[in-house]
């Protein structure tokens, strides 16, 4: 599968601290690009001030997940203090959630769908970012301990 037009980095919180960084200083790093995304949530563990009540709401949704706007994951995201397991796909605000397939949704089909954007969080240790724009991509870039991961291990 084509891998060039994708990058992915993963971002590493603090050893000493690792609970001071989440899934909100992620989506808070993209600025005003997340008024262009609305995302699927799936595969949702976190922990929070009553954020946990989301996760059900998500397992239900099933494969399709369930779909927000930014502001609303933002708001379910500031409560939050440790992300486990998720992933979050940003598709264009201008997508019709009823008309993304399921292979658009599955990650190994990340560079062939209409998502710009995934985080995935992995273990509650750290994140993956994958993106189809370096721009948007070079935002995450301002953290700590962000590596670039070779796409072709995921595609």
């Amino acid at each position: 599968m084509k891998t060039q037009n994708v990058s992915i980095v993963s971002i590493h919180p603090d050893p000493a601290q690792p609970l001071a960084f989440d899934i909100k200083d992620v989506l808070g790093a993209f600025g005003p690009y997340l008024e262009r995304w609305l995302w699927s949530v799936r595969n949702l563990d976190w922990l929070g001030e009553n954020s946990e009540a989301l996760c059900p709401q998500v397992e239900a949704a099933g494969t399709v997940g369930l779909w927000m706007t930014s502001q609303e994951l933002l708001s379910h995201a500031r409560r939050v203090y440790q992300t486990i397991e998720g992933e979050f796909l940003a598709f264009p605000r201008e997508v019709d959630p009823a008309t993304v397939t399921a292979q658009e949704l599955n990650l190994r089909c990340f560079p062939a769908s209409r998502a710009e954007l995934a985080i995935v969080a992995v273990d509650g240790g750290f994140f993956e970012v994958y993106a189809k724009d370096p721009d948007i991509l070079s935002r995450v870039r301002q953290f700590r301990d962000v590596r670039d991961e070779d796409p072709s291990n995921y595609f």
